[in-house]
């Protein structure tokens, strides 16, 4: 494996994390 492709997959790794903790928090932030 090439490191320009481990490099995608860190940030495809890292772009999925951020998109969840939003999630999350939206989640979390709707409860009363």
């Amino acid at each position: 494996m090439r490191d320009d492709t481990k490099e995608t997959i860190v940030q495809l790794l890292t772009l999925a994390a951020v998109v969840l903790a939003s999630l999350l928090t939206k989640r979390d932030t709707r409860l009363p």
